[in-house]
């Protein structure tokens, strides 16, 4: 909502951030998000050289072993929180959801005693002193996610936004003291990070929370609109569960695996550094947009627009991540040598080949709510199960001495890929959406792109990696200000408007 008084500037756009329609909700997201990215990366910079490898790759898989476990912890049930018209009934769906995970985590307290042979069975033995952390860790997850996405419902998305700068702050602060404050800080000072910021974000949500909406919540903790809960919205349960966790196998599988195939933790924490690079913004700018098209995509469905907003959002997505995708597979060793020193240039190979993967994943990704608003999770299971099996035997498949990791991670590329388009294909059949106007959104961006590529494919020729980075700044700057012109995006639109330009 625009302010009644302040600078003329801020009058001026103050109409993008508006709480109403698509484009101002995800702006007002967005903009947390480039807060917390530009963060992440200001700290990623320098964690880089207080951290080894090592650390970096037993910090990544405890994330990741916390992503798979909390997909299931309570059995996906936060998510149907959105869709209830009634809030007590959304509100003891989010009480029914942590009640589950609550009683998982006190369970997962029986890993303490055994971490030292839990550790070593993943070939992680860098683990064991973490795994006491795993259950208070996916605690404040999940109540994180509940509290967020009660938030996302009651479209308080400044609130929303300004939790993701505080949990990220959070995190880039704690790691960076441990950091600084040891010599050898090991991989607890990263991990802690991530702990931290689940807490205080869980916290601040919790908060305002009680003050704003505690009577509902105090209302709809009983048994009997839990269980009601629990019973409509059985399909999250029995569909979305091993649907959301073949999901995130999806993502995480490369983590999970490489250990388990013969890889050490220092080529982890490469591959790690070198998914960060991209994952860390494509994941805040998918989530933002997830949130959002959710709660549009329940209103689409009912007025017959789905395929048509599935369309919009997949352009725009498209939009904002082609140019830095194509920057990264032209050079991301240089990138990754100069942003995290020289050491992790090995990293940024990695990266080139992964690069459109991870673009692909960021575009679909916030597109898969389609299968939760039609409520066709067992469409979402079987093209899961189907994408878990392409990825599997990518890995699987042993690898040539000479090349390595990266024939593994071409192959898990080429499989990701697929994997992705066949997602997305089925989610926009079952919306309706045009598949042609999909392609095209791909090849007219990328078309976009090129020209202020070609500057730093001339310094990169060259051999002058300043030169190459300067010159990809300024290339984004350019291709930005071409979007704004040629796409209008700073133009006022009419009250709630979801067309091409209103993303």
């Amino acid at each position: 909502m625009p302010p009644r008084s302040g600078p003329k500037v801020f009058g001026r756009f103050s109409h993008l951030f508006s709480d109403t329609g698509f484009r101002g909700p995800v702006l007002t997201l967005l903009s947390g998000s480039a807060v917390a990215a530009v963060i992440s990366f200001g700290a990623q910079i320098i964690l880089a050289r207080l951290y080894t490898p090592t650390d970096f790759g037993v910090a990544n898989y405890f994330i990741s072993v916390l992503s798979i476990l909390i997909t299931f912890s309570s059995l996906r049930y936060e998510d149907a929180v959105m869709l209830p018209a009634d809030d007590r009934e959304a509100a003891a769906l989010g009480w029914g959801a942590l009640l589950l995970v609550g009683g998982f985590s006190l369970a997962l307290l029986g890993l303490t005693p055994v971490r030292e042979q839990a550790a070593a069975w993943v070939e992680v033995p860098g683990l064991a002193p973490f795994v006491p952390l795993i259950p208070a860790a996916l605690f404040s997850m999940r109540l994180f996610k509940v509290l967020e996405n009660w938030h996302t419902r009651k479209s308080a998305f400044r609130k929303v936004s300004r939790v993701q700068v505080s949990s990220n702050l959070m995190m880039s602060a704690y790691r960076l003291a441990v950091g600084f404050a040891r010599p050898a800080p090991g991989a607890g000072g990263l991990i802690g990070g991530f702990v931290a910021a689940q807490v205080l974000g869980a916290a601040i949500y919790g908060r305002h929370a009680v003050r704003a909406w505690g009577r509902t919540f105090r209302e709809a903790f009983a048994w009997a609109p839990i269980r009601a809960g629990y019973l409509r919205y059985y399909t999250f349960s029995v569909f979305s569960t091993p649907s959301a966790l073949i999901g995130i196998v999806l993502i995480r599988l490369p983590l999970l695996l490489l250990p388990l195939i013969g890889f050490s933790e220092d080529v982890l924490g490469r591959y790690a550094v070198a998914t960060n690079l991209m994952a860390i913004p494509f994941s805040l700018i998918g989530t933002s947009v997830g949130q959002v098209f959710f709660v549009q995509a329940a209103e689409a469905r009912r007025s017959g627009g789905l395929g048509r907003l599935l369309e919009n959002v997949h352009q725009r997505l498209v939009m904002l991540g082609i140019f830095p995708t194509l920057a990264v597979m032209l050079a991301g060793p240089q990138l990754c040598g100069l942003i995290y020193g020289p050491e992790w240039r090995e990293a940024g190979v990695y990266l080139q080949l992964l690069a459109a993967w991870l673009f692909l994943a960021a575009v679909v990704s916030p597109l898969t709510y389609v299968y939760d608003v039609l409520e066709k999770q067992r469409a979402a299971l079987i093209v899961n199960l189907t994408s878990l099996a392409l990825l599997a035997a990518a890995l699987a498949a042993p690898a040539g001495a000479e090349r390595g990791i990266l024939e593994v991670l071409l192959r898990l590329s080429i499989a990701g890929v697929g994997t992705r388009l066949l997602q997305l294909g089925v989610a926009a059949r079952l919306a309706g959406a045009n598949a042609g106007a999909l392609g095209k959104a791909h090849l007219r961006y990328g078309l976009l792109s090129a020209p202020f590529l070609l500057p730093a494919a001339g310094a990169l020729a060259l051999g002058s990696a300043w030169g190459t980075l300067a010159a990809l700044a300024l290339g984004g700057l350019g291709y930005a200000a071409l979007l704004i012109r040629r796409e209008g995006l700073l133009r006022a639109r009419p009250e709630g408007a979801t067309g091409s330009s209103g993303t």
